[in-house]
């Protein structure tokens, strides 16, 4: 992009890296700085140990995994592990810092100062508007209780469609319960050693795995022409499949896939089992799948390591349930 290279400073914790984590990111890649400019995003990711002393109990996902998550984000230019919870001006010379931008709501220490306090005196300051809807903290009372009540999706039909008018190019969004017939999304012909690949699931609990799985799958040729199509499947589906509810509704996990950088289209409410003679329309090349056990005939296929599921985060909590019991009571949560 034309124009000065403008570097800002994002911290967190990131926890349950959820959208309006990525709404945070995309808004500082895309909102902050005006007019022509090569706008960089680092974004700088609390300790366990750190989260712990400040927040009075544990992440959910640990320093590896939040690292993971976050230089997955394709709003992210690079990541600095391992941040003091207050913010220090030395960052700004250490990592070559333009401004520090945070959500307008203040951050407070465990002391209760502004945690960019000084930051904010030097003129180095910069805000964005908080996403409303989710937080770590209400996806941990989901975890507790999972008949907590889901968002609104009209919001986040909304902010799909600003996620996706953030992505050159802009990808393509296709609900198959409403597309009249499947031929032709992604046809043929197409540039020379182009090839499209399709990998389905339920993308809930998005977590690193689910990454890796999404950069080996765009990797499995010696190609850049690789265009990565991720079907998610129904909020009904994953009720039959778990016999439980999604953690994430239908919307929030689209909103998951979207904001990875090695995703390029969606469809959703796709099948959980899509048969070969619905994919070739498509114009899919290649499956890639988590369970060996689910491979098309008459496809390509690769399977990754297995991924983590609302089960597997639930026992996590479960196994420290009254520390996490105790930090939701602190904000008011029971």
């Amino acid at each position: 992009m034309d124009g000065p290279v403008v570097n800002l400073w994002l911290d967190g914790c990131f926890d349950g890296f959820h959208y309006a984590h990525a709404n945070a990111i995309r808004q500082a890649k895309v909102n902050i700085i005006s007019g022509p400019a090569n706008v960089r995003v680092v974004v700088g990711i609390h300790s366990d140990a750190e989260i712990l002393k400040i927040k009075g109990g544990p992440p959910i996902f640990d320093e590896a995994e939040r690292c993971a998550l976050v230089a997955g984000c394709r709003w992210v230019d690079a990541i600095v592990p391992d941040v003091p919870y207050n913010a220090h001006p030395n960052i700004l010379d250490k990592h070559s810092i333009d401004f520090v931008v945070h959500g307008n709501d203040v951050s407070l220490d465990a002391s209760g100062i502004d945690c960019l306090s000084e930051i904010k005196a030097m003129g180095k300051y910069k805000e964005f508007q908080r996403t409303e809807g989710v937080s770590s903290t209400l996806l941990l009372q989901r975890i507790l209780h999972p008949a907590w009540p889901r968002p609104d999706p009209t919001p986040l039909t909304h902010l799909l469609d600003d996620f996706a008018d953030a992505i050159s190019p802009r990808p393509k969004i296709i609900d198959l319960r409403s597309l009249s017939g499947h031929h032709h999304v992604f046809p043929k012909p197409r540039k020379v050693n182009s090839k499209v690949i399709y990998v389905g699931g339920s993308w809930d609990c998005f977590g690193s795995a689910h990454v890796e799985f999404l950069e080996r799958a765009k990797a499995l040729y010696l190609t850049d022409q690789i265009v990565l199509v991720v079907g998610i499947v129904s909020d009904e589906d994953v009720l039959e499949h778990t016999g439980e509810p999604a953690l994430l509704s239908l919307l929030e996990r689209a909103l998951a896939v979207i904001q990875c950088k090695y995703s390029d289209a969606l469809l959703l409410n796709a099948p959980r089992h899509m048969c070969a003679t619905t994919l070739i329309p498509l114009g899919v090349d290649v499956v890639a799948v988590n369970d060996p056990k689910e491979r098309v005939s008459g496809m390509q296929v690769y399977a990754p390591k297995r991924f983590q599921t609302a089960q597997d985060v639930r026992a996590r909590v479960w196994e420290r349930k009254e520390q996490y019991e105790a930090k939701q009571r602190r904000k008011g949560l029971d």
